[in-house]
């Protein structure tokens, strides 16, 4: 029976209910009370003072102001493209840059940035959704505020300091976002680059902005730069958590106290000039663009596919290692879906590796790299793609040599197999057992046995490299080598229609000489069987020129060229393509940094290895790209002498039709 009074206290609901609208009213309680203080401020200034000052601006410092405006402004663009990357929208850098500058030039001035400038965004990029429009808007408004928030604490320090203790924290910051960086599915561009390239957007920016407030002032009472630059981001700053528009009031009012040895007449004089150029004529500039509506633009003629399609395009692929979309790459398109791509992406590059699909377009390709914001490139592109893109003006450089073998005409018995029959017969001897078909794999043993690999190799790499990953391994080839019971070694292949690529090779210490060389004899025998016309035991560097020389000195490098000669393979010529000699050398760096990226990253963050996978295991791992380097290099593994396999063919066993496209012997 409910009670006769009312209860003592009233629902907290009922008690915050007449506050609730309370945030909303911040922006002008802050305009307020900033308004009265700077009305308190300046209880015995002279408006005539003001135009008196304000006449004594001169042309030159009007034109220095407006260029320093428009350098400020390009900066401002970039924090768009920065974000637009990072989020994957596939919005060109040019339109982002455009869309964002007249977002910031209007959101500045009119306040609620994130909401004025998300709807900016939405009319000059009508492409995107309210959703994304609203994200970008909110990470850009976060992003510059976090920038700033570096930017005027490392300035403070350096006044305080000296520039020491400033690069020491810059430093520090760089290493604890680098280890505590960790691959967004949501943000398919993060990576520990975005900070500082936002930090360096943000310098930019502030400079420039902070120079157009110093040059409209009195040549006399300049301030030093340190003086101007500290004052403007504090100033700067109190304008942004006032909420008010274009930090109206607290912006002045900050300045005035920050900046005492200046008299208020000259002072306020520049920021009024300052809020002229900086703020009302980029405002009304893009409020004459954003009148005429913006068109959709043309979608880019490749297109990345997924589901139904993709599975056609992969039954299709050129190269069996298309598989790697299960470690993160995609596949692009045509409009026909007969020519394409297999891409990966690097912190600046769209990377297509190896063969394309067809005769795909070389400038489709650089037009879906140019809408992504990165730089298209070949990475270990066969030798026809390479003359077609040196016939368009590319640039092309030979970096490696693939080690393919024909199995129409392969035998054992030939000469360039003397060493592999000799390593047979050892491995035959030591008593290995090689399974080459297994029903169920041990993939608690593997990872162990991939464990070990790892700690002798200082890791696994990743991008076009294979990594040790149980979801791809059910999807492949797998053989694995036994030496009293114990699984002691294990390698996998990518299946295609008519090829095999050998992807793993991963041995323990105690592994017998010669175990490797049987897993990749068995792997030959098993696709001949299976009617696979050639198996390509991978890629080995042959850098051109001088590189050369360094190349074939690198750890392992000498050993992993003879172990794949000992069977007896054509080499074929690889090739690193980029439209520009720059581009070049950019492609070099930023594959190799994301082939090593995640070695790096382990080592910063000092991260143990993923979990002891079990045959149930269901996780997906975002993977890395790697540098120029074989996808199957061994280091120290491979020792002068090659290794060895049975002598005998291992006695191949059926498994049933599961995911491993391998019919039963």
């Amino acid at each position: 029976m409910p009670s006769r009074f009312p209860p003592l206290r009233a629902p907290r609901q009922a008690v915050l209910r007449p506050f609730r609208h309370l945030p909303k009213l911040l922006p002008v309680v802050g305009l307020a009370g900033c308004l009265y203080l700077l009305s308190d401020h300046l209880a015995e200034f002279e408006i005539s003072e003001l135009g008196q000052a304000l006449g004594k601006l001169t042309v030159w410092q009007w034109i220095y102001a407006t260029v320093l405006t428009g350098i400020s402004f390009i900066a401002v663009g970039q924090y768009d493209a920065v974000i637009h990357r990072v989020m994957g929208t596939g919005v060109a850098p040019g339109r982002a840059r455009i869309a964002g500058v007249r977002a910031i030039a209007l959101s500045q001035t009119v306040g609620f940035s994130s909401l004025s400038g998300g709807l900016v965004r939405l009319r000059c990029l009508p492409e995107l959704d309210l959703w994304t429009v609203s994200r970008l808007s909110v990470l850009v408004s976060l992003s510059f505020l976090a920038s700033w928030a570096v930017l005027a604490g490392g300035v403070v320090l350096w006044g305080q300091t000296g520039p020491s203790a400033l690069i020491i924290l810059f430093l520090g910051l760089i290493g604890w976002r680098v280890a505590r960086f960790r691959p967004d599915t949501a943000l398919p561009g993060l990576s520990p680059a975005v900070g500082p390239a936002l930090l360096l957007w943000t310098t930019i920016d502030t400079c420039a902005a902070a120079l157009v407030l110093g040059v409209l002032l009195p040549p006399e009472m300049m301030p030093g730069f340190q003086t101007l630059f500290t004052a403007f981001l504090l100033s700067l700053g109190a304008g942004l958590l006032s909420q008010s528009p274009a930090g109206l009031g607290a912006f002045e009012l900050s300045l005035l106290v920050l900046l005492p040895q200046i008299d208020q007449a000259p002072l306020l004089a520049a920021v009024l000039a300052y809020r002229v150029i900086y703020f009302l004529l980029p405002a009304l500039i893009a409020l004459a663009f954003l009148i005429r509506p913006a068109t959709i633009p043309l979608p880019a003629s490749l297109q990345t596919v997924d589901g139904a399609t993709l599975h056609r395009a992969l039954a299709r692929a050129p190269q069996a290692d298309w598989s790697l979309v299960h470690q993160g790459a995609e596949v692009a398109l045509g409009r026909d879906q007969s020519t394409g791509w297999l891409l990966r992406m690097t912190a600046r590059c769209l990377v297509a590796l190896g063969r394309p699909l067809g005769r795909a377009d070389l400038a489709e390709l650089h037009d879906l790299a140019a809408r992504r914001g990165r730089a298209a490139v070949l990475y270990k592109t066969d030798a026809r793609t390479a003359a077609r893109a040196r016939g368009q003006g590319w640039q092309v450089v030979k970096i490696a040599q693939d080690a393919v073998v024909d199995l129409a005409d392969w035998s054992l018995n030939q000469p360039k197999c003397r060493q592999l029959r000799r390593k047979l017969r050892s491995l035959a001897e030591a008593g290995v057992r090689i399974d080459a078909a297994p029903l169920h794999l041990p993939l608690a043993d593997m990872d162990a046995v991939a464990k070990a690999w790892a700690a002798r190799n200082g890791g696994e790499k990743g991008f076009s490299m294979g990594q040790f990953d149980p979801q791809l391994l059910t999807r492949q080839q797998v053989f694995l080598a036994f030496h009293d019971e114990t699984l002691v070694a294990f390698a996998s292949f990518h299946t295609g229609r008519d090829n095999w690529v050998l992807d793993l090779m991963r041995s323990r210490d105690d592994a017998p000489s010669g175990t490797m060389h049987g897993l990749i004899h068995a792997g030959l025998v098993a696709a001949e069987q299976s009617g696979v016309d050639r198996v390509s035991l991978a890629a080995v560097p042959n850098w051109p020129g001088a590189l050369a020389g360094l190349s074939a000195r690198l750890p392992g490098q000498a050993g992993l060229q003879q172990f794949k000669g000992s069977f007896g393979p054509a080499w074929q010529p690889l090739y690193l393509c980029s439209p520009s000699r720059s581009g070049l050398i950019m492609a070099a760096l930023s594959v190799t940094c994301a082939i090593h990226a995640d070695l790096w990253l382990r080592w910063f963050s000092g991260a143990k290895r993923r979990p002891t996978p079990t045959a149930q295991h269901d996780h997906a791992y975002f993977q890395f790209e790697t540098g120029l380097q074989a996808c199957d290099a061994q280091g120290a593994n491979f020792r002068a002498a090659a290794i060895a396999t049975p002598a005998d063919r291992p006695q191949l066993t059926g498994h049933p039709d599961d995911q491993r496209p391998f019919p039963p012997a």
